[in-house]
């Protein structure tokens, strides 16, 4: 292979800068997409619910939720003056479509021609306010929405349009800035993909950038010259720019999982140039020329570096199972990646190799040789410890079996997020003062939507839920209800059937004029109800629907659970679903392909064996840290199975390479761990440290996967080294 190479370099020369050049140019047009997640919801019937109930009672603004914050209180005069001018100049803006304040609240009064609504907060008269404020605690049951705990901190909200909403977000920032200086927060879809945006372009200079210095670092480390350094990293960078240029040019944008690609590639893809430059100064050590060191390296490693590019890019991969868009495309170009930083390794490092003096690799030779002392004293514990191995294997098993108990399937809305960002600390404001930002709608289809029966049956579904979820708030038709009964009997409750007719009679003017600011809570569908409550968990989320749904199994009544979170919860669920069906595909595929490269089915079988332990190792440590099972943290067990068996089959290529060379078993393994050994332990460094810095990431997800594919790399070298050999010592006996 290296002679044919040789004989075309200029043509792959000419064709890597040619291309090179192309994909650079590509790269100052790639955009950023800060959307948080595209959901598509698998579930056919759940989307024909969702679908149905947006035509029916939603329109198709955006919401973003304002905080405003007052000083002591918010019943002082110059407070709701203020809050009354920015509704004002927020309502100027053409890209809202409406803005909902506690200052368009009504209560009906009794005339002798009917009820007459005047506004519960009467802004002309602030001497009122003192009365004002007790028929707000009177009415806390829907009015806690926009007015929050202790009465310090009022929400508007407001209704975006979705085609208009570019710029929007500065714009309200704007006006909040000059009325509110800073005493304001905000939550809602623009304003978070707003931050997301802001945190992808912060991560993806400070990721790769950061990358590049560790890898310098460790390249220096171990090789000692520049060009040991500047080899690798030039064939990865080019693998880097052939990938993001081909993102751009097939239409795609950097979004919160393609941000990784970069420091990924640059991490897996410079571990095939570790692995042959190795090989090449042990070779030049045992005293051949140039030329036949790079001959025999190529030999000796290159089918053995396809495998394991394809079994690496095989775990990416897997993820084209997931029905997430941002999903599959992560999963096919870094796939992607990873074989052409393979094909500029097998093509490029050859040719550079043959034109730069060996003398300049003299140095690296020291730390080479030092290393294999440490290789010995790893020989000596196999043969001499068996029973440790035993012992340990035991007691891995057991904290496995207890951890692995503990895992369980969840999501949470910003469970992407770490715990101290902005975004992060805006939620907790509104879920300790407005009820939370978990969302969901609650569609009670019945027959007569407008009779006693119907409005008794939603006043018993919202008691459940108030019972059922703590600190969950609702907002439907029975505020209207309570507030007519209120009017004409002073008790602000759920009226009598024998005063129906009279509060029926209201109801449509009382809805529709609840509508005017966007909100339809009542149609000739059914009744809807509104929800909102604190974060609790796609866990317990459904349980508390399984208790809604009890109410349908009474004659004429459906009840429907649906909204954006609701369908989001289900794709979740799915998406871990299909991602641990791709993680089982990538282990058949992956041990079927080395079974094929080896020609052994016991080596295959073995090969199995260091890669799955840690991945239950991985399962196990997220159960003890209490790190739910869900989209994000099920496709790390795919990328750490495909990263991680890259090892096992260099190791069992160079011990079946020895055995073929007519080698004892004892010998074979000595060599074994004494060469390979030593390349496998730098690649895990390398790879181990690499994703060990994304654990500094503002994502959780992000943080998650550094974490634990940092302990499956390292946690899968050390079976490598100590469980594999006792392995293939104990099969050949």
């Amino acid at each position: 292979m290296f002679k044919s190479i040789f004989k075309k370099r200029f043509f792959f020369l000419i064709f890597w800068l040619v291309g090179s050049g192309l994909c650079l140019w590509q790269l100052p047009s790639l955009e950023i997409d800060s959307s948080i997640v595209h959901t598509k919801p698998v579930d056919a019937e759940s989307q024909k619910v969702f679908l149905r109930f947006q035509e029916n009672f939603a329109d198709s603004s955006d919401r973003l939720l304002i905080a405003l914050v007052a000083e002591s209180s918010i019943w002082e005069d110059h407070f709701w003056q203020r809050v009354k001018r920015t509704s004002n100049q927020l309502e100027e803006l053409p890209q809202i479509s409406s803005v909902q304040s506690p200052l368009d609240w009504k209560k009906p009064i009794k005339t002798p021609t009917g009820l007459f609504p005047i506004p519960i907060i009467r802004l002309s008269d602030s001497t009122t306010f003192a009365s004002d404020s007790v028929e707000v605690a009177k009415y806390s049951d829907w009015t806690h929405s926009l007015i929050g705990k202790k009465h310090q901190s009022v929400a508007l909200r407001l209704g975006i349009r979705p085609r208009d909403s570019e710029g929007v977000l500065k714009k309200i920032n704007g006006i909040l800035e000059r009325e509110w200086a800073g005493k304001h927060y905000l939550i809602g879809k623009i304003a978070w993909e707003k931050a997301f945006e802001k945190q992808l372009e912060e991560e993806l200079s400070f990721f790769f950038g950061l990358a590049i210095l560790l890898m310098v670092v460790l390249l220096t480390f171990f090789y000692r010259n520049l060009w040991g350094v500047l080899l690798p990293l030039l064939i990865v960078a080019s693998a880097i720019i052939w990938t993001l240029g081909l993102l751009q040019v097939s239409g795609y944008a950097i979004n919160a999982l393609t941000v990784l690609l970069p420091t990924i590639l640059l991490v897996v893809g410079i571990s095939d140039s570790v692995h042959f430059m190795t090989h090449y100064m042990r070779h030049l050590a045992d005293g051949k020329a140039a030329n036949e060191a790079l001959q025999f390296t190529s030999r000796e490693i290159g089918r053995a570096l396809l495998l394991t590019s394809l079994t690496t890019a095989t775990g990416f991969l897997s993820l084209l199972v997931a029905p997430l868009p941002e999903l599959q495309q992560f999963g096919l170009f870094t796939a992607l990646g990873v074989m052409l930083a393979f094909g500029w390794t097998v093509l490029l490092m050859p040719l550079f190799l043959s034109i730069v003096p060996v003398r300049f690799f003299y140095k690296g030779m020291g730390l080479q040789e030092s290393l294999d002392g440490v290789i010995k004293i790893m020989l000596k514990h196999v043969s001499n410890y068996k029973n440790i191995y035993l012992i340990a294997l035991l007691i891995f098993g057991v904290w496995c079996s207890v951890g692995s108990a503990k895992l369980q399937h969840d999501r949470y809305l910003l469970d992407d997020l770490s715990k101290h960002h902005t975004v992060r600390k805006e939620a907790a404001f509104f879920s300790e003062n407005f009820g939370g930002i978990r969302k969901a709608e609650v569609w009670l289809q019945i027959e007569n939507p407008y009779s006693w029966q119907a409005y008794k049956q939603l006043a018993l579904i919202d008691s459940v839920l108030k019972q059922e979820a703590v600190g969950i708030h609702t907002l439907s038709a029975l505020s209207a209800v309570r507030l007519a009964n209120d009017a004409y009997h002073h008790q602000y409750a759920f009226p009598d059937k024998g005063d129906w007719r009279q509060i029926r009679a209201q109801l449509p003017r009382m809805l529709n004029s609840m509508r005017t600011k966007g909100l339809k809570l009542q149609d000739k569908s059914g009744l809807r109800l509104q929800m909102r409550l604190p974060d609790i968990g796609a866990a317990q989320f459904y349980q508390l629907k399984q208790r809604l749904f009890t109410f349908s199994d009474q004659k004429a009544i459906a009840i429907a659970v649906t909204g954006k979170d609701v369908l989001a919860d289900q794709s979740s669920e799915e998406i871990t679903k299909q991602l641990i069906w791709g993680l089982v595909l990538a282990i058949v595929v992956i041990a079927l392909a080395a079974g094929i490269f080896l020609r052994s089915l016991k080596l295959m079988l073995l090969s199995i064996v260091p890669n799955v332990l840690p991945l239950l190792g991985a399962a196990a440590l997220m159960g003890w840290m209490q790190i739910p099972l869900s989209g994000p943290t099920a496709m790390i067990f795919s990328i750490s199975l495909g990263i991680a068996v890259d090892d096992t089959i260099h190791f069992l290529s160079k011990y079946q390479y020895e055995l073929k060379s007519g080698k004892s078993t004892k010998v074979s393994l000595y060599r074994t761990l004494l060469q390979t050994g030593k390349a496998i332990t730098l690649t895990s460094l390398f790879l181990g440290a690499g994703f060990a810095i994304l654990m500094f990431s503002g994502f959780q997800g992000t943080v998650y996967m550094g974490m634990l594919v940092s302990f499956t790399i390292f946690f899968a070298l050390l079976l490598d080294l100590f469980l594999l050999p006792y392995l293939l010592k104990l099969f050949n006996k």
